[in-house]
Formats: C-alpha cells, sequence, structure tokens
C-alpha cells in the first residue's frame, strides 16, 4: 500500500507540474492533490480491513452453536430496572434457522415509555447478520434535522447506530448494535432518551447469555 501511495504521488506531481504555469501554483496544486489522493487511499484501507475483520467473525460464528429456546427463555428478565415484561417471542421465525429473540417492556406507571428489544444470535446460520453489523461499524454517518437526528459513534468499546426522532407528543430512539462479537441488538424506546436507553442494555447481561 505504500509503494502505491508513492507511486501515485509522483504521478500526481508531475501531472499537477504539467498542468500550472507558475512554479508556485505548480507546487500548491500538487499538495492538494496528494492530501486528497492520502485520503482515499486511507479511507480504503480502512474499508479492506473492516472486510477481512467482519469475514473473520463470519467464520468464527458459524462454528458456534446457536442459542436453544430453552436457553433463551432462562435468560431474558422479568423486569428491566423500572420497566416491566409485558411480552415476548422466541424462536427461528421469519429468520429462518437464526436464533433470536423479541422482548417488549412498560413503565407500570407510565404506558407511554415502551421497550421493545430484538436479539440475534450471531453463531450459526446468524453469522451472516453479525457479519453486516460488523461492517456497518466502519460507515460514517452524522445527520441532524428538525426532526431528528442519525448517527454512528462509540459507547465505550461498542459501536452505536444512533436514531433519534421528534413526534407532535412524543420520541423514539433506535440503537443498532454488535455486542461480545457475536449478538446482534436492535432497540427502540419510546419516550426514552439517548442516554436512558443506554442504561437499560447495559443492565442486560450479555456475558451470561452466551454460557
Amino acid at each position: 500500500m505504500k509503494k502505491i501511495l508513492f507511486m501515485l504521488l509522483c504521478i500526481l506531481v508531475v501531472t499537477a507540474c504539467k498542468k500550472e504555469k507558475g512554479t508556485f501554483d505548480k507546487i500548491k496544486n500538487a499538495k492538494k492533490e496528494i492530501k486528497k489522493t492520502a485520503k482515499e487511499v486511507k479511507k480504503s484501507s480502512s474499508v479492506m480491513g473492516g472486510l477481512n475483520e467482519a469475514q473473520e467473525l463470519m467464520t468464527k460464528l458459524k462454528e458456534l452453536e446457536p442459542l436453544s429456546k430453552e436457553a433463551l427463555k432462562k435468560w431474558m428478565p422479568e423486569q428491566l430496572m423500572d420497566l416491566k415484561r409485558t411480552s415476548y417471542n422466541l424462536g427461528k421465525g421469519a429468520l429462518g434457522n437464526i436464533s433470536s429473540m423479541n422482548l417488549q417492556y412498560k413503565d407500570p406507571s407510565n404506558i407511554q415509555k415502551q421497550l421493545k428489544a430484538e436479539i440475534i444470535d450471531g453463531a450459526g446460520a446468524g453469522s451472516g447478520v453479525a457479519y453486516m453489523y460488523k461492517m456497518k461499524e466502519r460507515m460514517i454517518l452524522d445527520s441532524e434535522n428538525e426532526r431528528g437526528y442519525k448517527k454512528i459513534y462509540k459507547r465505550g468499546v461498542n459501536t452505536i447506530q444512533e436514531t433519534f426522532s421528534r413526534q407532535s407528543h412524543s420520541t423514539r430512539t433506535k440503537m443498532e448494535f454488535l455486542i461480545n462479537e457475536r449478538f446482534v441488538v436492535n432497540v427502540t424506546g419510546n419516550n426514552i432518551e439517548a442516554d436512558e436507553l443506554w442504561k437499560y442494555m447495559q443492565a442486560l447481561d450479555f456475558d451470561k447469555l452466551k454460557e
């Protein structure tokens, strides 16, 4: 990669010097082209690095046995801090042979405050899903308007894709992330801000889930 970058820089310097008449303009233009090319090469290297990491993770997870319905049911908490579980769905369903669960929680004192979580086991058939989320960690996303925002950022060791939307009388926060290099989590909080939603996620003992 360094050799390729060096060759590109040499070509750009020569090309830039041919196009500009003044010596100062030649040097100035060459510097701009060098910076632009270096940035693109670095970006390409990052993408390739992410592709390799995702491929290695998928290969590793394919060899693991997905968690059973019994293991998932034993793990899922009835109470999540101040929220009470109101429903759950375990099994493979629309995801084919992928082990997953859907959980729903509500605040007994405020029915407008709700949390929905989908947790997918990346082991076995779920390795492809984990692969996609591993690749997402290399994405750059940061946008905002009067209705909300979307961004990808770090919370500790976890890379989070977060979406926030404002509605007339409510808010909605969604987080998507890969945890413990195995489990894909999609969680939505109605009338729950991002920091509070993350606290609920921290209350889930994912380390115990993989045992």
